[in-house]
């Protein structure tokens, strides 16, 4: 789950793209793993609405009505996380957007522009409207920047032209300080960026 601003986003990716040696070891293959997880994500929008009718799935089975509550105050997003076209493929047909992540090394914004005619493309096929097309949050999570945010800052307007609408930085801080913690950007379309929250 990934925090947001009112509330916490689901994140489907790092646990549910799991690396194909692992997905063997368990028994199951990619496609399989992949098929798993939207139909996971399927009964989740349906718990969210707060009545759930009995449901037969392929690999999930709700044998009679429940309720769930309380219900969320707005939609819940969910982010699929992930580099491979695959994820960007999910994120397209059923996602409310992309969650990518590079080291300020490799941070790439042909790659994020990229990524994201992946998703429209995969979006355009579903059946999508263009509303939601239009809307797909492009979350970067850059690693490597807690000492070099101002390298990072001078790139977010290119950032924001590629797609991106927010960016996840992290920092260590000191032993003293306490534990890792996240400065996140909210880059606006437009190219105007602000600092959107620190925790």
């Amino acid at each position: 789950m990934c925090r947001h601003d009112f509330g916490w986003t689901p994140c489907a990716g790092r646990r549910g793209g799991l690396a194909a040696g692992r997905v063997r070891g368990l028994g199951r293959g990619l496609r399989r793993a992949g098929a798993v997880l939207d139909e996971w994500i399927s009964v989740a929008r349906r718990c969210w609405t707060g009545t759930v009718e009995p449901f037969e799935g392929r690999f999930y089975r709700l044998a009679e009505a429940i309720f769930c509550r309380p219900t969320p105050a707005r939609h819940v997003p969910v982010l699929i996380g992930g580099m491979s076209r695959y994820a960007q493929e999910r994120a397209g047909r059923i996602g409310d957007g992309w969650l990518a992540q590079y080291s300020l090394d490799d941070l790439s914004e042909s790659g994020i522009a990229d990524g994201l005619a992946v998703l429209r493309e995969a979006g355009t096929r579903a059946g999508r409207p263009p509303a939601e097309l239009d809307g797909f949050r492009i979350v970067v999570r850059v690693t490597g920047a807690d000492r070099k945010l101002d390298v990072l800052a001078t790139r977010l307007e290119s950032l924001a032209g590629a797609g991106a609408t927010e960016l996840v930085g992290t920092w260590t801080g000191t032993p003293m300080k306490g534990p890792p913690k996240a400065l996140t950007f909210s880059v606006r379309r437009s190219h105007r960026t602000q600092i959107w929250r620190s925790r």
